[in-house]
């Protein structure tokens, strides 16, 4: 039976366009081309997954791209190229909104401080979530099991009767693992017919609401 619907946002409700960010740094890095820029956005990961876990602060992380990058650019800028890589999956809001209707809606992400300031002032359906386990708040990253267990807490719900939506299948292989059920999202009509599924009554999924 589920009793708690857990959304991930970015790839599900936020569609994530990396791209930008990378096209901002190169009108600013020519001596870069587009492979070797996108090699050395890639070797950032590590750092950037401590920024997400909470391990460094914002200055800090910014600090550590500067020196990456071996460009001493002004934060204001980074800020702004760093945040603008979101557009909202229109439909998958819309049947958040539907679903918190019925049933308890919470979210579980790995994200960062930076990305959360953009999103909160862009992006107002956050009222529709009870509770939200963000990991550089927490310390946790998915696809750690300590995350989802928390996630749980959070929504005070056994862990067996929370449902996860997730874009990436190693997270959703992980939230089963912890004793989550859990949906990997590849579109919002796959999604409808897999809630469904789950037992969620169609009225509630309301899918033609969303055509």
């Amino acid at each position: 039976m589920i009793e708690a619907v857990i959304f991930d946002l970015g790839g599900v409700l936020l569609n994530l366009h990396g791209e930008r960010a990378m096209a901002c740094f190169g009108a600013r890095l020519p001596q870069f081309d587009a492979a070797t820029l996108k090699l050395r956005f890639e070797s950032m990961l590590p750092t950037q997954a401590r920024y997400e876990k909470g391990e460094m602060t914002t200055a800090a992380f910014v600090d550590a791209v500067r020196r990456h990058f071996d460009f001493d650019f002004e934060t204001d800028w980074f800020h702004a190229c760093w945040q603008d890589m979101f557009t909202p999956n229109t439909k998958m809001v819309q049947l958040l909104g539907q679903l918190a209707r019925y049933y308890p809606c919470h979210l579980l992400s790995n994200t960062n401080a930076l990305h959360m300031d953009y999103i909160y002032r862009h992006y107002p359906f956050f009222h529709h979530f009870r509770s939200q386990t963000l990991s550089f708040e927490v310390g946790l990253l998915k696809p750690d099991e300590a995350i989802y267990q928390l996630a749980a807490e959070y929504a005070d719900t056994e862990i067996t009767h929370c449902l996860f939506i997730d874009d990436r299948m190693e997270n959703v292989i992980a939230a089963r693992a912890a004793g989550m059920q859990a949906i990997c999202f590849k579109n919002d009509e796959i999604l409808m017919q897999a809630l469904i599924q789950q037992g969620l009554k169609p009225e509630y999924v309301n899918a033609g609401a969303l055509l």
